[in-house]
């Protein structure tokens, strides 16, 4: 019983990954009050996740329990990315604003203009895509990404050369907001649970998903330098064997 309660055992490790990604959530539920701040809090809150990511990474080589400072790894991700952040945000409310308004017009005035709302839903859609992977990407970069410009061109490149791990990030990412939206008499349960865990549950799944999408060519053989960890041996087939020796020994 000892064993089970400790850090090093795999409920201790479970239940020290769920406090940190409780607290990251946390975090990121609170700067996202002001509007025009969820940029910078989702570009926090995908730095502490891909921090907590490769310190599993490392803990997992070295037989260690991962920890990470939850406050000091989102504070790191709002100094570092906050500005970029906030900037793709307020560019993709923007253009998701005029892409709305566009397909209005076009769908009330009809004729030609109905073919021209294709090309503006093509946009808004390669616009969900590039600003869905656009954060994680920009978090997942060992050294800061100099321009904009660069992080959207990773990104775009992300989706190209790895569709389906795009695929199933953009998916986790959309799909939660999406039922959230559309399913009004479950909204304040959905509301408690993104505020409590939801949010950074999710990131930390999109970010294992998209991780060997971004790890370095020395880091893809990284489950080869894993050391054994001993493991409490389960107590029914310790009673079994113990059963075994016995019938045998007599």
């Amino acid at each position: 019983m000892g064993n089970f309660m400790t850090n090093e055992s795999t409920f201790g490790r479970l239940m020290t990954k769920c406090g940190t990604i409780i607290v990251i959530n946390i975090l990121f539920a609170v700067c996202c009050i002001p509007f025009f701040t969820v940029g910078a809090a989702a570009a926090g809150m995908y730095n502490a996740v891909f921090e907590l990511i490769r310190a599993e990474d490392k803990a997992r080589r070295a037989c260690t329990t991962a920890e990470i400072n939850p406050l000091k790894a989102f504070g790191r991700g709002l100094v570092k990315y906050g500005l970029k952040g906030t900037i793709l945000w307020l560019g993709f409310v923007g253009i998701m604003i005029v892409g709305v308004t566009n397909l209005q017009i076009c769908q009330a005035a009809g004729g030609f203009l109905l073919i021209v709302s294709a090309g503006v839903i093509a946009v808004m859609i390669c616009t969900v895509v590039l600003f869905a992977l656009s954060l994680p990407v920009m978090a997942s970069a060992r050294e800061n990404m100099n321009s904009l410009k660069e992080i959207l061109m990773q990104a775009a490149w992300t989706a190209i050369l790895h569709p389906l791990r795009s695929f199933s990030a953009l998916l986790l990412t959309v799909l939660p907001l999406s039922v959230i939206y559309l399913d009004e008499v479950n909204r304040p349960t959905y509301a408690f649970i993104g505020t409590f865990f939801g949010f950074a549950l999710l990131a930390y799944i999109v970010g294992k998903i998209l991780q060997p999408a971004f790890a370095a060519p020395s880091e893809g053989n990284s489950e080869s330098e894993e050391c054994t960890r001993p493991r409490g041996r389960n107590p029914f087939a310790r009673m079994l064997s113990e059963r075994k020796a016995k019938k045998y020994l007599l």
